[in-house]
């Protein structure tokens, strides 16, 4: 199964969750991970942001942050800067909902933010948090 058949089915637990059906979209999640992992695990950065927004839509806070962080470590060293920025300020937004937010976690992203060419639009969305 390739991975766009993968992005698909979490869409469609995201809209089973974001439309009450949470039945349905923790079955259709398991059936989706139990799928991924079957054919060779979870990880695709791509596939890890639709779970994330997965486990947000569900007021499961701690998850989703636990899943940006397996975002980062896997584009680590990759040269994939701006999607690992796009995942920093993701993080560090749902830790600023949480009351959470730390001046490292703020750090870490300001430094992600720094070989950018073109940071403004990533340094607003920082500066705002």
């Amino acid at each position: 199964m390739g991975l766009g058949r993968r992005t698909r089915q979490l869409w469609q637990v995201c809209a089973a969750r974001k439309f009450g059906d949470e039945n349905g979209a923790r079955r259709l999640c398991r059936a989706a991970l139990h799928r991924a992992n079957r054919v060779g695990g979870i990880r695709a950065s791509d596939y890890l942001e639709e779970l994330a927004i997965f486990h947000a839509l569900g007021e499961q806070i701690e998850k989703a942050v636990a899943v940006r962080d397996r975002q980062l470590a896997l584009l680590a060293g990759m040269g994939r800067y701006v999607a690992e920025v796009e995942v920093h300020l993701d993080r560090c937004e749902i830790l600023a909902r949480l009351g959470q937010l730390i001046p490292e976690d703020r750090q870490r992203a300001q430094d992600a933010i720094q070989p950018l060419k073109a940071p403004k639009s990533y340094q607003e969305r920082l500066d705002k948090l």
